[in-house]
């Protein structure tokens, strides 16, 4: 159990960030509310709602609750800037308007860090539910402990981090060219600074899979890994085993969404690298005959 007495001086800037989602934001807000850690500011960035967010925020009479709001839709990465900028804590955390955190989640984090000296940044494991079914969101910690930079697409979700307000004097702040993958530029740059990072092994957030997430396979979704691999090529391109799932696994999720010329290129970016590849080439090879991949079944 936390002893709040020792960390009275210690306040959290819960940053949340939305844009139309005022169906799901209410249970964002409940699950900070009810946090057993008591000494936080909630900063609702709303990035040009045109739904009821202001509203809703606004039925909170909690004197915790601060909202900002865009006058138009700027993007994500913007959005947690503009918590940043009016952040007042010793610590950050952040939270989607589709997440929910479970009670104890800042009481388990503050007491896990508290004797260790910032800069600092603490991640742990979600619950991820779809159509009623769920699954522990775990990853290897190895990978932003031990700065494995080539593993970086896969690390846990920003609804997870505690991080020390004084990082981000380190590593700057969330890149607004990015509209997707932000957060993994941004922990890629925190490695880079050798900012210390721990790994707290238990699920402190649940999130929820629907038509909304930014994370769904989409052509920005492509367009953003090739933007964060352009950005961090100098680096990534030591990786050739990286780069290589990298396209191969881009032109899987191309094909999925039936745009041939994307998934084409990428499994020739793959091919690349591993040229002896047989699926790969037939993969290709469906991309310019999708009918001749896929024929039609005769009927009986």
């Amino acid at each position: 159990m936390v002893n709040y007495t020792d960390l009275g001086h210690i306040t959290i800037s819960i940053i949340l960030t939305t844009y139309n989602r005022a169906s799901l934001l209410v249970r964002s807000i409940h699950s900070v509310l009810g946090q057993n850690y008591p000494s936080f500011e909630l900063i609702v960035v709303d990035d040009g709602s045109t739904d009821n967010t202001q509203e809703l925020v606004e039925q909170f009479k909690d004197p915790r609750i601060r909202y900002l709001a865009h006058q138009r839709n700027k993007g994500l990465s913007a959005a947690r800037n503009t918590g940043l900028y009016q952040a007042t804590g010793k610590y950050v955390a952040f939270i989607d308007s589709d997440d929910e955190w479970e009670e104890d989640k800042l009481e388990k984090q503050m007491a896990f860090l508290v004797d260790k000296p910032t800069p600092i940044f603490i991640f742990s494991n979600s619950l991820k539910i779809k159509d009623g079914c769920s699954g522990v969101y775990e990853r290897d910690p190895a990978i932003l402990t031990q700065r494995y930079y080539y593993k970086m697409y896969s690390v846990t979700a920003p609804s997870t981090w505690v991080i020390s307000r004084d990082v981000f004097g380190v590593t700057g702040y969330f890149d607004e060219k990015f509209h997707r993958f932000d957060d993994i530029d941004f922990l890629f740059r925190m490695c880079k600074c050798h900012i210390a990072a721990y790994y707290l092994a238990e699920v402190v957030t649940k999130k929820y899979e629907h038509c909304f997430n930014l994370s769904h396979v989409s052509v920005a979704t492509l367009k953003a890994r090739e933007q964060f691999y352009e950005k961090h090529k100098s680096v990534l391109r030591q990786e050739s085993e990286y780069i290589f799932k990298l396209y191969a696994k881009m032109g899987k999720d191309a094909l999925m969404i039936k745009n041939h010329s994307l998934a084409r290129r990428y499994f020739l970016r793959a091919l690349a690298y591993k040229s002896l590849r047989i699926d790969l080439w037939f993969k290709i090879l469906s991309t310019l005959c999708p009918k001749c991949a896929h024929p039609t079944q005769k009927q009986h």
